[in-house]
């Protein structure tokens, strides 16, 4: 659909000027009117779809799905971070490190899906590794796999936990820090 934009975007242009060419002619007024007519009538049009935009679709977030906002907030977490960072999504089933989102907004991190649930502290994880690339590790953990955490905590016991929660006050991911 992207590929009829101009063409609609054409259309539209050419049904505005001629309606207003239209109405000089109906009214009467002077052929040098009309560009400033048409340019009232493009700045209402504008008005009109800047405001159903902000005011009427986006805050009713009718398209945004609870897996796109939690991926978005988990991607802008990582985003903040200082330094480069390696990243263990315990997600899946829901959300996956492929989500696209994440390589968007957080490019900089690097990150791996933690599929299977943790039966005991961790193994993939190889501190000297991350000691010599430099990276910091976090993990985030869905609430549904925030019990998890706890084998993580056994496993690097000087982490720091902060919880993040949407504007409705619900719990959305939980991230365990390495210093």
């Amino acid at each position: 659909l992207v590929i009829a934009i101009p063409t609609v975007a054409l259309l539209v242009a050419f049904g505005l000027e001629q309606s207003v060419a239209l109405a000089r002619h109906l009214l009467i007024f002077r052929r040098s009117w009309e560009n400033v007519a048409l340019g009232l009538l493009v700045a209402i049009l504008v008005a009109g779809s800047i405001r159903f935009y902000f005011v009427e679709y986006s805050p009713s977030r009718r398209y945004g799905g609870e897996n796109g906002e939690t991926a978005t907030m988990i991607a802008y977490y990582l985003r903040d971070l200082d330094g480069d960072y390696q990243a263990y999504l315990f997600g899946a089933p829901r959300i996956y490190w492929s989500f696209g989102t994440m390589a968007f907004l957080a490019p900089r991190v690097q990150g791996k899906d933690v599929v299977e649930p943790l039966s005991g502290p961790p193994d993939f994880v190889d501190e000297t590794t991350t000691a010599l690339t430099g990276r910091g590790v976090v993990f985030i953990f869905l609430p549904e796999r925030v019990a998890e955490l706890a084998w993580v905590q056994q496993a690097f016991p000087d982490g720091q936990v902060q919880e993040f929660y949407d504007s409705g006050g619900r719990l959305r991911f939980t991230a365990y820090r390495l210093p």
